[in-house]
């Protein structure tokens, strides 16, 4: 009847007098149970419009965690709101998806499309940077190039985690991997040739793995490969293997004792 308004949830007309189920569109948000100025508890803001469960946000995560598509968000949840992703400074906690503050810099995963990243230039590690877990595996052949490692570094240096393996093939510009100055963890979920997730070939520059008095490593699982490493002492390898815990999964042929360190001094250690 006439003098009769809308509810105030309403925005512009609606079919039923001060009924904020009756709206023809929400001023807020839209709820199950209408009209709403702010979502009821366990339920979130979506797309500035609507409330959605929980259970709905947890979806669309899940939708996109094991997704390979470029633009697929793997949805959070942040101070009462189901958004694409954390902002900036904040990471997320992944048994109830809030993003929560980092303490120090924020943890940044990079999933490598195909599965394998080919590191053969500066320009293609600095596609990496600022990553520190990579989900997936690394291959590095770099021929030559100006201040390689520091380059390197700049873009790697803060890697913490590969989820695959991590292959050094061909890279005649390299002396020490020093360069993944955090890497603590190479998990070994996808493997080389089915069996390695630690992979040296060819290499002839190669003197150094890490410094293994100051870096620890943990290689979760799969074998260590070392072929045609002439600069490489069979003890700086078996020191990895100590420290990786990868002692002991090696086969004879794995790690060559005729084609690593053949071109250095190495005191014997067989």
């Amino acid at each position: 009847s006439k003098g009769e308004c809308c509810h105030s949830e309403c925005l512009g007309s609606c079919y039923e007098a001060n009924n904020p189920q009756k709206c023809v569109a929400c001023r807020h948000y839209q709820h199950i149970t209408g009209c709403v100025e702010t979502c009821p508890p366990g339920y979130y803001r979506f797309e500035g419009w609507r409330c959605v469960a929980f259970d709905f946000c947890q979806e669309l995560h899940n939708k996109c965690k094991n997704s390979r598509e470029s633009g697929c968000h793997q949805y959070v949840i942040h101070n009462g709101e189901c958004i694409p992703e954390c902002p900036s400074g904040y990471t997320m906690n992944s048994t109830n998806l809030n993003c929560s503050p980092c303490a120090g810099p924020c943890p940044r995963v990079c999933d490598i499309f195909g599965d394998e990243k080919m590191i053969d230039s500066v320009t293609s590690a600095q596609e990496l940077r600022g990553c520190t877990v990579i989900n997936g595996s690394i291959t590095i052949n770099i021929r030559g190039g100006n201040n390689i490692a520091a380059e390197l570094e700049a873009n790697l240096g803060l890697v913490e985690e590969i989820t695959g393996f991590l292959k050094i093939r061909r890279s005649y510009a390299l002396v020490s991997l020093s360069f993944f100055r955090k890497l603590r963890l190479i998990r070994g979920e996808m493997l080389e040739m089915g069996n390695y997730s630690f992979y040296a070939l060819d290499n002839q520059n190669l003197r150094q793995l890490w410094d293994w008095s100051k870096h620890k490593l943990t290689i979760a699982q799969g074998k260590l490969f070392f072929h045609y490493n002439p600069k490489l002492c069979l003890s700086e390898i078996h020191k990895m293997e100590d420290i990786s815990g990868a002692k002991g999964r090696q086969e004879k042929n794995d790690i060559a004792l005729k084609t690593n360190g053949d071109q250095a001094s190495c005191k014997s250690t067989q």
